[in-house]
């Protein structure tokens, strides 16, 4: 949410206040002078305005987002740097600027690597979201074309007479209705086929009369063989 980004980054700003009036005014003038200090410093600063930085951009996400625990997460190799710098900065009378320099560019791989990590886990995780909500998607567009082809029989004037096409149709929508909800990639195509089989057997059926019944009880047959062959496609994948 946006008032928790906002609260987040005034923390972080208090935060790194606190921080700049420790260093310029509590401790020694060796903590604010020279190169080794002053590098130390700009390493403090910079891991605190990360870290929170971090927290809020997490905080202000959409929870139903697939890569949202990365992001959780992603504030946690940020403190584990932020206490590292702060352990270098405590030795700072005694670091050369050399040295400073190798930790500190050593410090800022390791936080690069694991920042990469978590953001190709993110990517990943966001693929994942996406990819089964166009599976669910698939299994939506499915049912709500098997309701519409049960509501178009039901309409017609000669129902009654279309018990074979009425026990077949039926039949296949509870079969839709429990079968996987989560498609793959492989059945994007096949619950689309299925999808328009059925949006086409609507129109029909509400004209259907009982000389046609048998054919229509063939097409509706031929649709069920689809919808077998997309639950043989999610055993043998999954």
């Amino acid at each position: 949410m946006k008032g928790s980004r906002v609260g987040i980054l005034l923390i972080g700003l208090a935060i790194l206040a606190i921080e700049l009036a420790l260093v310029f005014v509590v401790l020694p003038e060796s903590y604010r002078t020279g190169s080794v200090a002053w590098i130390n410093i700009s390493a403090l600063v910079f891991g605190t305005a990360l870290l929170f930085g971090l927290t809020a951009y997490g905080a202000g996400m959409d929870k139903n987002r697939g890569d949202l625990p990365a992001w959780i997460a992603s504030p946690f190799p940020a403190m584990l740097y932020l206490l590292a710098v702060g352990g270098v900065y405590a030795i700072t009378p005694i670091l050369s600027p050399i040295i400073a320099i190798g930790i500190h560019l050593v410090l800022l791989a390791i936080l690069v690597l694991v920042g990469g990590a978590l953001v190709v886990g993110a990517g990943h995780l966001a693929a994942e979201e996406t990819e089964d909500r166009v599976a669910e998607n698939g299994y939506q567009q499915m049912m709500l074309a098997g309701n519409a082809a049960t509501r178009a029989l039901q309409s017609n004037a000669a129902a009654g007479a279309l018990g074979e096409v009425s026990a077949a149709l039926n039949k296949l929508v509870e079969t839709i209705q429990y079968s996987d909800r989560g498609g793959l990639s492989d059945t994007v195509d096949l619950e689309q086929d299925i999808t328009n089989d059925l949006r086409g057997l609507s129109t029909e059926l509400v004209g259907l009369s009982e000389e046609q019944s048998g054919g229509m009880a063939t097409r509706i047959q031929l649709i069920a063989n689809k919808v077998a062959e997309r639950r043989d496609l999610l055993k043998m994948k999954k």
